[in-house]
């Protein structure tokens, strides 16, 4: 019984630890949010959108944080407003929100937020479609490496859809985003072996 007990308050002590580790480390993030710092304003946005640390997923939290980092310029936090506009969680859905957000992020050189604004531009969503626009969008990402933007560019390709069809230009895309583990593009390339 004494070996059980023992094991048991053994095992524990590592979950004691790890929770002790995150309060701490939430702790530390709400006082820098509370002094201005607009890391850990975007740090409590995230906290609040992903429910972590104990705290309930709250997207309203989540936008009020995401809005004071992004005021002071945070790339990270206006793209995630960006996405909370685009997917209406937290706030009505607004494309022209989402795009505006994404605008302010991708003119720091944000990927993802170049990514979405391809995105946008390519769906209408916000903006008048304009595939030169989602493609000159998604050229920028690709070039920093975001998997999704190389993806989209293969796949404007491969269809021909705002550029001359290339399957071998496609094919290069999509080699690039599989090789960064994009599920969709190592589909692509598998589909095109067979």
């Amino acid at each position: 019984m004494k070996k059980r007990v023992f094991l048991l308050i053994w095992l524990l002590i590592p979950t004691v630890l790890v929770n002790s580790a995150f309060a701490l480390n939430f702790q530390q993030i709400k006082r820098g949010a509370e002094r201005g710092d607009p890391t850990a304003e975007y740090n409590m946005g995230v906290v609040y959108a992903q429910g972590l640390f104990g705290v309930k997923q709250d997207f309203v939290q989540a936008k009020w944080w995401y809005e004071r980092a992004a005021a002071r310029g945070d790339a990270l936090a206006q793209t995630n407003l960006g996405r909370l506009y685009e997917t209406g969680r937290g706030v009505k859905q607004d494309y022209a929100q989402a795009r505006s957000w994404y605008e302010k992020a991708a003119a720091q050189g944000h990927k993802t937020a170049q990514n979405q604004l391809g995105f946008m531009y390519e769906k209408g969503l916000g903006v008048k479609s304009d595939l030169a626009q989602a493609r000159s969008w998604y050229e920028k990402a690709a070039a920093k490496g975001d998997a999704w933007a190389q993806y989209n560019l293969g796949k404007m390709y491969a269809e021909g859809k705002g550029v001359a069809q290339d399957p071998a230009q496609a094919r290069a895309w999509y080699e690039k985003a599989a090789a960064q583990g994009h599920t969709q593009a190592k589909e692509k390339l598998a589909d095109s072996k067979s």
